[in-house]
């Protein structure tokens, strides 16, 4: 097998992720995990417990999808917004794992944003279609064209996924609808670690 440049750097980039993803054993003293209900969706994000002077690592933010705009998705919700203080400290992987339990309860798991995914994102959905198919459930997604030809319930636009890989687009992590058991939000409960507002 011949080794790219490209080849390689993408092997150098997903070990990275791997090695930097953080857990729960990771999250500094005095943090803790939020979830509040915001714009018709859900925001997860890791906050210091003191509010004021404190900092937050980051938030991802989630919602519905407007069936009439970007088709049924099987049911999914949607990322709408993440910041992560910065991804190479390990936390954006956490964040998607508790995003993704929570859009399981929720619904039927989540999508990335059907438009536009930044490049750090991409590393992430490809890291879980590449290495995490233990753990997580990973269904494909048709696109509003019906080119499956199996009916409109897993029709969803793929137009972050027709931009990253354009006809070949079932071959994008982008393309796919994500679940997993809230094995991690339970464990964060436990510890006193998880807050959800009403």
């Amino acid at each position: 097998m011949k080794l790219t440049k490209q080849k390689l750097y993408r092997l150098i980039k997903e070990e990275l992720l791997n090695e930097a993803a953080k857990g729960i054993q990771d999250i500094p003293e005095g943090y803790h995990v939020v979830c509040i209900k915001i714009d018709g969706g859900f925001q997860i994000s890791l906050d210091s417990i003191e509010w004021e002077g404190g900092e937050e690592i980051g938030y991802i933010r989630f919602k519905k999808i407007p069936i009439s705009k970007q088709g049924n998705c099987l049911g999914a919700m949607a990322i709408s917004m993440a910041r992560v203080m910065d991804l190479s400290l390990g936390w954006g992987p956490f964040l998607y794992d508790l995003v993704m339990e929570k859009a399981t309860i929720e619904a039927r798991g989540i999508v990335p944003d059907r438009s536009i995914v930044s490049d750090s994102a991409q590393d992430v959905w490809k890291y879980y279609l590449d290495n995490r198919m233990g753990d997580i459930h990973i269904r494909q997604l048709d696109d509003l064209n019906d080119s499956f030809k199996d009916g409109p319930r897993n029709d969803c636009s793929q137009n972050s996924s027709q931009n990253q890989m354009k006809r070949d687009w079932v071959r994008s992590p982008l393309s796919k609808i994500y679940s997993k058991p809230p094995t991690t939000i339970e464990a964060l409960k436990k510890l006193g670690k998880w807050t959800e507002t009403k």
